[in-house]
């Protein structure tokens, strides 16, 4: 009954978004706030597009998009609390961009945690954070996608004063998240694995999310994502070492794979294509194969990720299952980000599971068409 009644104040709070900190009510906060980037004009086009889906078309159609300026919360004597490294300030109040930026997912981060923390025994004291623990990039999902365009940008909030802040990040990390994080410059010394009920920050650097919500699908920030490779370049040796086109291969994943794989190696092959599998490359691989590609072929997934490294004007073909239920623009997006030619084909949706797990067929015909068009 008491577990009842907890939710229930809980739910209330959430719905009434009472002294919860979201992209929506973020300016009207009265705390120290610092301006770290300026406004931004993003435009969209056909792009290399070879035909146009409705999510593309409201993209091209509304034409112009405009992104704020972005700030840090700089937040003293604050708290993380719970296994998501929730933010509270020093006067209650819950910060959601750490986490994501949808109030829901919340409740999963132990409400009756957020609610008590006063009553947690304080397990750590650090004089200068900022937290890139986020719900998706834990176990069990380690989503790559996540960790690389929601967290790694973070991180230009504090690029000038990284020798002096530790970098939280989730308990049992994958290589590709310290290997980014030192490319990127913070010393091992100064990454912290998140393994704490309650911690106090004396400075917590909060960044704003740095994909903007429209009202169909969020937008990436070009100098968020430019800020990231060029970052990212000067650590890696970009001295070509790998084939120019390139097909991502996800036979070794449990789904979204082409089950018809050994059919469009056959003539990829003809039309001079390597297969890689991105599972067995180390992160700077990864980098390096992009950069140097001219085109790739690839079926959705979070490999697609690395085409923010791709040279301007290369080109990248994605796989996939066009379904108006399912955000097939994503990758759109972030090539319009970075000025990569993108363009896609429909396949036949196959061993559907539930939500985005299903395999693909591949039709080589149409592969071979839409690749003689492109190259």
């Amino acid at each position: 009954m008491l577990k009842k009644i907890f939710y229930r104040a809980w739910n209330e709070r959430l719905k009434a978004e009472r002294d919860i900190v979201l992209p929506t009510n973020r300016n009207s906060i009265q705390t120290s706030k610092v301006k770290y980037t300026t406004q931004e004009i993003v435009e969209f086009s056909k792009n290399g597009l070879n035909e146009i889906g409705s999510q593309h078309s409201y993209f091209i159609g509304k034409g112009t998009f405009v992104l704020p300026e972005q700030y840090f919360f700089l937040l003293r004597k604050s708290f993380l609390i719970g296994e998501q490294a929730i933010p509270i300030d020093s006067e209650g109040r819950i910060y959601t961009e750490t986490v994501f930026t949808k109030k829901e997912l919340l409740s999963k981060a132990n409400p009756r945690k957020l609610i008590r923390y006063k009553l947690i025994k304080n397990e750590r004291i650090i004089p200068k954070a900022i937290s890139l623990v986020n719900i998706y990039v834990q176990a069990p999902y380690y989503n790559y996608f996540h960790w690389v365009v929601d967290c790694l940008p973070l991180l230009q909030a504090v690029q000038h004063d990284l020798g002096n802040v530790i970098v939280i990040i989730n308990k049992n990390p994958k290589q590709f998240q310290i290997d980014s994080l030192q490319l990127l410059g913070v010393a091992k010394e100064n990454i912290m694995e998140w393994n704490y009920e309650k911690a106090l920050i004396k400075e917590l650097i909060v960044p704003q999310f740095r994909r903007v919500t429209s009202d169909l699908d969020d937008l990436f920030s070009p100098l968020a994502i430019n800020w990231l490779r060029n970052s990212i370049f000067r650590g890696v040796d970009l001295t070509p070492r790998y084939h120019t086109k390139v097909y991502i291969s996800r036979s070794k994943n449990s789904f979204r794979k082409v089950v018809n794989e050994a059919e469009i190696d056959e003539m990829l092959s003809a039309k001079g294509f390597f297969k890689y599998y991105l599972e067995d490359m180390s992160f700077s691989d990864q980098v390096n194969l992009f950069y140097n590609a001219d085109v790739i072929i690839s079926p959705h997934g979070a490999s697609m990720t690395n085409l923010i490294f791709m040279s301007e004007k290369s080109k990248v073909i994605e796989l996939l299952f066009l379904n108006e239920g399912y955000w097939y623009s994503l990758y759109y997006l972030l090539a319009a980000a970075i000025g990569v030619k993108y363009t896609f084909l429909k396949c036949e949706e196959f061993n559907y599971i539930r939500n985005q797990k299903f395999d693909l067929k591949v039709d080589p015909t149409k592969l071979l068409k839409l690749i003689n068009s492109q190259i």
